[in-house]
């Protein structure tokens, strides 16, 4: 069993600037956690900047942090939907896959090394990845399968530090669309209504407790049972 039961400590949010990633500071926040948010340079205030595949402003970051006298405990890698876009064309899929598996890798070489052994690391994807397949959502698809399957890969190595890494998925398009989801996706939800960002803030925050200490390359599924339908019983 790692630390995580002791007071929470530093926490790094990538993404603090997006709907989802403010909801999971806020709510490890709540918690007693030191957040500090990281998103592109030029989208938001309060955050450091980064670009997600650069790895010596990564390291800057955590330089940064050592500065502050944190030592993270917590990553939270949040995925955007802006980050994969689905005209198909090159530097579309180039701009999706840095913006998910690249950007992890980056964050991950740079703040785990200065991680509290006992921390955790929770990445985030869209469900697309195991539970459904889009042509219109490809790049999305494929960057989330490469966090789920970097996820398990990074949950062995950082095992002997007794730092758990798991996986958080749910419908991103959804998120960003809220209130304002068609009636005919609600209705392909089991429990009839869509994800917020709160649900997926409290997955993450799940995964940060003392609750979780013993799991480690696992995937969280926050869809509402969406992932349980198919065409032979999904509503008409």
């Amino acid at each position: 069993m790692n630390d995580m039961a002791q007071a929470p400590g530093g926490a790094v949010v990538w993404h603090g600037d997006t709907c989802v990633g403010a909801a999971v500071m806020a709510r490890l926040s709540a918690d007693g956690w030191r957040v500090f948010g990281v998103s592109r340079p030029g989208t938001a205030s309060g955050c450091l900047t980064c670009v997600p595949t650069d790895r010596a402003q990564w390291h800057a970051v955590a330089e940064q942090l050592r500065h502050w006298g944190s030592t993270p405990r917590l990553l939270v890698h949040v995925i955007d939907a802006s980050d994969a876009t689905t005209t198909g064309a090159s530097d579309d899929w180039h701009a999706a896959i840095d913006g998910s598996v690249h950007a992890a890798v980056a964050a991950t070489q740079a703040i785990m090394p200065m991680m509290a052994d006992g921390g955790a690391i929770v990445l985030t994807a869209s469900s697309l990845a195991i539970s459904d397949t889009q042509v219109a959502a490809a790049a999305l698809t494929v960057g989330s399968a490469g966090l789920v399957a970097f996820a398990r890969v990074l949950a062995l190595t950082a095992a002997a530090r007794q730092v758990t890494v798991n996986c958080v998925v749910y419908d991103v398009a959804q998120i960003e669309l809220g209130a304002r989801t068609s009636a005919a996706a609600v209705a392909r939800i089991p429990l009839g209504q869509p994800a917020t960002a709160a649900d997926i803030a409290e997955a993450v925050a799940f995964y940060a407790s003392a609750d979780a200490t013993y799991l480690t390359g696992s995937t969280l599924v926050i869809d509402g049972g969406q992932s349980l339908q198919s065409w032979s019983n999904a509503p008409e």
